[in-house]
C-alpha cells in the first residue's frame, strides 16, 4: 500500500514540473498514425507531447504520394495506432512465482487464455497489483490481432514509412 501512495505522489509531483525538466516522462516525438474502421488514417505529428492534426488520408499508394512534403521526409519515428475498438483487453491472475518472467508466462499460456496463438497476435502486459496473502500476481494483458494489419502496414511501408512501433490507449 505504501509502494502504491508513492508512486501516486511523485506522479502527482512530476506533474508539477515544468515541461522541459519533465521531458523524460512525455511520450516520444513521432508520427501518429491512427487507423480507421474505413479504411482511411488519421495523421498527427507529436512534438514535446502535442499532437498535430496533419489530415485523413486513404491508405493507398496514390492518396500515400499526397502526403504533405513534411511527412515525405520519413520521420524519425512512426507509430500506428489501431483502430477504436481493436485493442482487447483481459485480467489475468498469475501465481506469485511467475513474477520474475511474467512475459515468458504469458507467452507459453497465450493460446489457453486467448483464442490466438503468440504469433497471430501482438500483445503486452502491464502488472496490476501483487497480493502476496493470496499468492497472486494480477496483470492485464493487451492484445491486437496482426491480420487487420497487414494492409495497412504494407501500405505505409510502400509509402516509405515504416511503422516502428504499436500505441494503443488502454
Amino acid at each position: 500500500m505504501l509502494r502504491a501512495f508513492l508512486a501516486w505522489w511523485t506522479g502527482r509531483l512530476r506533474e508539477m514540473l515544468p515541461a522541459r525538466l519533465r521531458a523524460g516522462t512525455l511520450p516520444p516525438d513521432a508520427l501518429l498514425v491512427t487507423l480507421r474502421p474505413d479504411g482511411e488514417a488519421d495523421f498527427a505529428q507529436r512534438r514535446r507531447g502535442r499532437e498535430t492534426p496533419l489530415g485523413r488520408f486513404a491508405l493507398d499508394a496514390a492518396a500515400l504520394s499526397t502526403l504533405p512534403a513534411a511527412l515525405r521526409r520519413r520521420p524519425r519515428r512512426v507509430l500506428l495506432r489501431p483502430a477504436p475498438g481493436a485493442l482487447l483487453e483481459r485480467a489475468v491472475v498469475l501465481p506469485l512465482a511467475a513474477q520474475h518472467d511474467p512475459a515468458g508466462v504469458l507467452r507459453y499460456e497465450l493460446d489457453r487464455l486467448t483464442p490466438f496463438a503468440a504469433e497471430e497476435v501482438h500483445w503486452s502486459w502491464r502488472q496490476e497489483a501483487r497480493d502476496v496473502a493470496r499468492n497472486a500476481l494480477r496483470l492485464r494483458l493487451s492484445l491486437l490481432p496482426r491480420a487487420p494489419l497487414e494492409a495497412p502496414v504494407a501500405a505505409l511501408r510502400r509509402a516509405g514509412l515504416a511503422p516502428a512501433g504499436l500505441e494503443a490507449e488502454a
